[in-house]
């Protein structure tokens, strides 16, 4: 049952959107009439639309919108979709109390997902982050950085109001979080939330006696701020909460000291399951390669207690050897891999291409990204099917879906580029390409 021929019937107005197992609910000026007609549909007792949803998905909304359209007929929705697994929110605006509770008392089985990221300065919402239902938040955390420390020793932030959130819940199993400076923001009200926090090291404050529920997920965002890991906090992590299911953790940015390693230290060995890795390692200090000889040797000891890595996305800068190291270890596994070079390595080669595609057989998506004195480019590479078991040197040769991209300020370096990775002959199979004031585009997209 496709929900366009539904609505066509009302608005005379196609919505590419196939509803028998979603619904999105969005605002979109374009779209507006479309979304009235589509929630009377839900609502109507003679159709059967209802009964076919099993996730809902409620979009941005203005708040004008919101109370117009979508307010006056929530509970209604949720009261007609029997069959509802999931339910998402992804307004900033706080949830009505009554469809809450009518979302808990029809659907108790039904997961909760919550994604705030444009907060506009509005404070946490108490009941929609302790629903004993959430299982995955995506959310910007404001802090104040009073006196400029870069560890943000001196900070205080929304984290610790966060946690009492999600432990009294108990139910969170994915959370993605990124930060930004409430004294940053154009909303005053973003500092309102602060006033009672204590200030420390932007990170949870674990307290003995916390029980945090068990992560499938962790991710720090891209953010201005890093998540603070001492080593008291992963010890006390470590206490108030179960590792042993984490699937996904992105750790943000660290810098190859081993001081700055303690994460990985901490959870070397307690993350067995872990499918998905993303990382972003750097070594400031050039001159000292110590450290990041040091550094490796803790990466490595992690990555052989990892029993088999699908997905890995590595950034790096001044740590040659990081990426041989990974493919070592989890490369016979790994389905997708993608790679961003900031450093002064030497120059990519075909023959690194082939080497990657030689240690990591079943990759299914390869994506790499340059940006030093030798080159700045793109390309990325799917397969599937047959095509992913054939040689590094035919993958290579027939990606099924390719892009790649370079900059025109640097057109001649990057014909060097294209020489090195032998890809005139890639190239010719490109579809079309595309040309824009920085750079052009190859494009091919089937087999």
């Amino acid at each position: 049952m496709c929900v366009q021929n539904l609505v066509e019937l009302e608005s005379g107005i196609t919505l590419d959107l196939y509803m028998d197992e979603a619904i999105v609910v969005q605002e979109d000026f374009r779209l507006q009439k479309v979304t009235k007609n589509l929630l009377q549909c839900i609502r109507d007792k003679n159709r059967s639309i209802a009964r076919h949803v099993r996730h809902l998905e409620i979009g941005a909304f203005y708040q004008g919108f919101f109370d117009e359209a979508l307010a006056p007929v929530l509970e209604d929705v949720l009261t007609m979709t029997t069959g509802l697994q999931s339910f998402s929110w992804g307004t900033i605006i706080p949830i009505p109390e009554g469809a809450l509770h009518l979302f808990h008392t029809m659907h108790p089985t039904a997961r909760l997902h919550v994604t705030n990221l444009e907060r506009e300065g509005k404070p946490l919402d108490r009941r929609l982050l302790s629903s004993t239902q959430l299982h995955s938040l995506r959310l910007c955390v404001y802090y104040d950085e009073p006196d400029q420390n870069l560890h943000l020793e001196g900070c205080r932030s929304e984290l610790q109001i966060l946690k009492g959130y999600l432990m009294l819940g108990n139910s969170i199993k994915k959370l993605d979080l990124s930060f930004e400076d409430a004294k940053l923001t154009i909303h005053d009200k973003a500092l309102v939330g602060l006033k009672d926090c204590a200030h420390g090291p932007l990170n949870f404050h674990w307290q003995k006696g916390d029980r945090f529920p068990t992560l499938e997920e962790w991710v720090v965002g891209e953010s201005y701020a890093d998540y603070a890991y001492t080593a008291q906090h992963m010890d006390l992590w470590h206490r108030c909460m179960d590792w042993s299911l984490l699937r996904v953790l992105d750790l943000g940015r660290l810098n190859m000291y081993p001081s700055s390693m303690l994460p990985i230290i901490s959870l070397t060995g307690h993350v067995p399951r872990l499918e998905s890795l993303s990382l972003a390692v750097f070594n400031y200090n050039e001159h000292d390669k110590k450290d990041a000889k040091r550094s490796l040797s803790i990466l490595e000891e992690f990555l052989r207690n990892v029993l088999a890595l699908i997905r890995l996305r590595l950034e790096w800068d001044g740590i040659p050897d990081c990426l041989p190291i990974i493919l070592q270890h989890q490369g016979s596994t790994l389905r997708e891999l993608g790679l961003e070079d900031r450093g002064d390595t030497a120059p990519w080669s075909h023959q690194l291409f082939l080497d990657i595609l030689s240690k990591a057989p079943q990759l299914c998506h390869l994506d790499v990204e340059t940006s030093n004195q030798h080159s700045e480019f793109e390309l990325e590479g799917r397969w599937s099917g047959k095509a992913i078991n054939s040689s590094p040197s035919e993958k290579f040769k027939n990606m099924e879906h390719m892009h790649m991209s370079f900059q025109l300020n640097k057109a001649k370096a990057e014909v060097a580029v294209l020489k090195r990775l032998d890809m005139p002959y890639v190239l010719r199979r490109a579809e079309r390409y595309e040309l824009n004031a920085t750079g052009v585009t190859w494009i091919r997209e089937s087999p």
